[in-house]
């Protein structure tokens, strides 16, 4: 049995990410009713990720039996659009090229993806998203994606940023998934993810998911 997990969190705002010097002691702060008043930009995070349940289960979104078929409903998303990584532009689209990734690579999805220091947003197992987010969010400014594979137990899972929100558009592209009957797909809101036992709850409350987790089936509809 295959379980997939799409894991939202939307409306994210992240701290100052400039990467400006700060060429005093102490930071000076404006406190002017135009910058009161201005909005903080938001963006949302998705977290890709799956469990082969077997006797031994296996940890990873690559470890499901319909991973290719995922990357391609992926694809199916960003058809229109560029995909970029370290080797320039990448011609043979995204599900061939995912299929032979391994940990911390990073790509970007957009126009313009060749005007980027790509070696700059590679990923290790010491740097990870966080220590690039001065690099990532002025992308993402612009409506550029960032996707990275991260390392799982078994394989790997993917993370996307974006400034829009993907969310109804991944909801009904994966859908058809469903209709496999060793597959089940659940959209999970990403706070309440709150512990590693909450992540992984397939292993012990399967059919009783935690609050936030909600199966998505064959006749499921956004409300």
């Amino acid at each position: 049995m295959d379980i997939f997990k799409l894991i939202f969190h939307h409306d994210i705002v992240f701290d100052d990410h400039s990467g400006r010097e700060d060429t005093h002691k102490q930071k000076e702060v404006s406190t002017t009713l135009e910058q009161f008043m201005k909005p903080m930009p938001t963006y949302v995070k998705y977290y890709f990720s799956g469990t082969r349940l077997t006797d031994t289960p296996q940890f990873g979104l690559s470890t499901l039996n319909d991973y290719q078929q995922i990357l391609e409903s992926l694809g199916t998303v960003f058809k229109n659009q560029s995909l970029w990584g370290p080797e320039g532009k990448i011609e043979n689209g995204l599900a061939e090229r995912l299929q032979k990734a391994s940990a911390h690579e990073a790509f970007l999805i957009g126009n313009g993806g060749d005007e980027y220091d790509h070696e700059q947003l590679q990923l290790t197992e010491q740097t990870g998203i966080r220590e690039k987010l001065q690099t990532i969010v002025p992308l993402l400014d612009k409506g550029i994606l960032f996707l990275a594979t991260e390392k799982a137990h078994h394989g790997i899972d993917l993370h996307l940023f974006a400034r829009d929100n993907f969310y109804e558009s991944f909801f009904n592209t994966f859908k058809p998934l469903t209709q496999s009957p060793d597959l089940r797909y659940f959209s999970i809101n990403g706070k309440r993810v709150g512990s590693e036992k909450s992540f992984y709850f397939e292993t012990w409350t399967l059919n009783r998911p935690p609050h936030g987790f909600e199966e998505v089936t064959p006749e499921a509809v956004l409300r």
